[in-house]
């Protein structure tokens, strides 16, 4: 499993430009699921995206958490420890639209994206360039596998020189016809 988190890390970084000090926006279900599971997302983060990563968590996340009241008391003082992401809504929008206007459609941030909602991942995984972190069943922490549109993005990057050659042949063969490759 390490070695397959490294090769996933290494895509990211050598095709998406992500650097080596990751940051991860989590979401509340997120950190929720880590509270659960006794998991210190300050310490597993980092070991699990081998280096240093900084979690953050969005105003509107922080807000979803504050709204649930007492019941959410552990999660808002777990997520107040947390660096906050200003995600500069005047109204606070779901965690899921939040996290999608944070990262925009490129990921411009270079930021890993925390969430246990299989909607929200399917969403993001459209974007190329989003990777994710999840607890599994087991409560284990895992790297998510790479999305199809982040596969296809890097598959285009890669024929784009191609496509370049390609037509510098053919306008080599327009001005000099009489020269055979």
């Amino acid at each position: 499993r390490k070695r397959t988190y490294r090769d996933h890390i290494n895509f990211y970084c050598r095709y998406f430009g992500f650097p080596e000090h990751q940051r991860v926006l989590i979401t509340g279900d997120f950190l929720a699921r880590a509270l659960q599971c006794k998991i210190d997302l300050r310490d597993a983060l980092p070991a699990l995206l081998s280096g240093t990563a900084l979690v953050h968590l969005s105003h509107c996340s922080l807000h979803h958490i504050e709204a649930r009241g007492d019941d959410a008391l552990e999660e808002l003082i777990a997520a107040r420890r947390f660096a906050k992401w200003t995600c500069h809504h005047k109204e606070p929008l779901s965690e899921r639209e939040c996290i999608k206007q944070c990262l925009g459609s490129d990921n411009k941030h270079k930021m890993w994206v925390g969430t246990m909602s299989s909607a929200t991942r399917l969403q993001l995984e459209k974007i190329p360039g989003i990777p994710f972190v999840f607890i599994n069943s087991r409560d284990i922490m895992v790297i998510g596998r790479r999305s199809k549109s982040s596969e296809d993005a890097v598959h285009q990057r890669s024929l784009a020189p191609s496509k370049a050659l390609n037509q510098e042949l053919a306008l080599l063969r327009r001005l000099m016809p009489d020269v055979k490759p």
